[in-house]
């Protein structure tokens, strides 16, 4: 699926579940490729190299995603895409804020990959959030 699919399908399941406010900041959204994802990596341990496939904060109401995004899995890049939603609906806030901001809001656990720290949600939410 392409990830703007998957991004229109996460704001459709946040309609009746988010507050105005937050609905108004996730509906903004949108995602670009960004190539500085790959450039920041390369700075950093090789554990967090694999979870550098986005990020939110560089430009104002987007998720830039890497130009390899396309190679995942749909419940991985949902699983990323939600962090990220999360990480703009708790104002930017640390890593477990915005897995718990997708946990208590949506009822949706993002899950990681131990060995590669990829963040991931189980397939029968792919189902419930694209139908």
């Amino acid at each position: 699926m392409r990830t703007e699919h998957l991004l229109g399908c996460i704001k459709k399941y946040c309609r009746n579940k988010v507050d105005d406010n937050t609905l108004h900041l996730i509906m903004a959204l949108r995602v670009k490729t960004c190539k500085d994802i790959k450039k920041s990596a390369g700075r950093r341990d090789t554990r967090e190299k694999a979870r550098m496939y986005s990020h939110v904060g560089h430009k104002p109401d987007v998720i830039c995603i890497a130009p390899d995004f396309s190679i995942l899995p749909a419940n991985c890049k949902l699983g990323i895409l939600l962090h990220e939603v999360g990480h703009i609906a708790t104002g930017l806030g640390n890593e477990p804020e915005a897995d718990l901001w997708v946990k208590d809001v949506l009822g949706i656990t993002v899950n990681y990959y131990s060995d590669l720290e990829l963040e991931y949600i189980n397939n029968n939410w792919v189902e419930e959030i694209c139908g």
